[in-house]
């Protein structure tokens, strides 16, 4: 991660996902981590696996020194992101809302409050790349540049 100073933040990267075809048991779980401090933070990252036709974009809440799994937030973007296929990730938070792009096209957004309705707005305070562990750990996702605007 690096320090980040600004109460907004728009991250932007260029993936491509390990391996080549699906079945080759490779996993693909690289986004970003939106930080306010151990306690509290954001990550939003790719779910590209076997077991699913489909590719998504993940969202996971770390608030007040908890994380539910299952409060995760995704949507299904399916065929937007292939094994060994580059595709430009980009994602916005102010603290309160997150709105993700695929390719330029959004597919993701929501607020805090819309899972947990008493959360108050994170101070973002470091950002930066992340390779989640989501039913699987990521088997190689390559990260090709990374740009951060305020």
């Amino acid at each position: 991660t690096i320090p980040w100073q600004h109460p907004t933040v728009e991250l932007e990267t260029a993936i491509v996902p390990p391996g080549g075809e699906r079945g080759q048991g490779h996993k693909g779980r690289g986004g970003f981590l939106f930080w306010q401090d151990d306690d509290n933070f954001l990550i939003v990252s790719t779910w590209l696996d076997d077991e699913y036709e489909g590719a998504s974009m993940s969202s996971f809440f770390h608030l007040n020194g908890y994380e539910e799994l299952y409060d995760a937030v995704w949507t299904n973007v399916g065929g937007r992101i292939e094994w060994g296929e580059r595709y430009v990730l980009r994602a916005s938070f102010d603290g309160r809302l997150y709105v993700v792009w695929v390719n330029d096209e959004p597919v993701l957004y929501r607020r805090l409050t819309d899972v947990y309705p008493e959360q108050r707005p994170l101070q973002i305070r470091r950002v930066g790349l992340v390779t989640n562990w989501e039913f699987g750990d990521d088997t190689g996702s390559r990260f090709e540049w990374f740009r951060a605007r305020g």
